[in-house]
């Protein structure tokens, strides 16, 4: 009988640190102090921004052309993500403290909402413009791993190349 009951405390306490040990090692790098998230950050600054896509059989003029493009969208997000900071921080106030003011709140909230879709937008037009670059067999390779960069297995979330 005693056996049982230490079996099964020994058991819940192996469980247990199962579970820690999980909830540990499952850091996503889409934080910004995460080591990998910052060695991602370094290597989009040494490549330009794009390289890591690894495109096959890009010409001279087509990584040009990319470039500028997404220099262009990285200008045209930039605001719009400093705003969604700001309003983010301004949530943050209003949601905090004795008086807590709902309306302004949700308001806050739906700009924040417009914020994201306008950059949500932006990003599919400059996913578009690359693809409108590529040959086909290139197209292809894009399709199918792009949303690794402009999508949410980038950095968990809808950030693409801006974050």
């Amino acid at each position: 009988m005693k056996t049982v009951k230490y079996f099964k405390i020994i058991t819940l306490a192996l469980v247990l640190v199962g579970f820690a040990g999980i909830s540990n090692a499952q850091v996503p790098p889409s934080k910004p102090n995460h080591p990998q998230a910052m060695q991602w950050h370094q290597k989009m600054e040494r490549n330009g921004g794009w390289d890591h896509m690894r495109i096959p059989n890009l010409t001279d003029q087509q990584k040009d052309q990319i470039k500028d493009i997404m220099l262009k969208n990285r200008e045209a997000v930039m605001p719009l993500q400093n705003q969604m900071r700001e309003k983010a921080a301004h949530l943050r106030t209003l949601s905090t403290g004795d008086n807590v003011d709902q309306k302004a709140a949700e308001a806050v909230i739906d700009d924040m909402g417009n914020l994201r879709t306008q950059i949500m937008k932006k990003r599919f037009d400059t996913r578009q413009q690359i693809r409108g670059l590529l040959n086909d067999e290139q197209r292809v390779w894009f399709d199918s791993h792009a949303m690794m960069v402009f999508g949410r297995k980038a950095r968990g979330g809808m950030h693409g190349f801006n974050r």
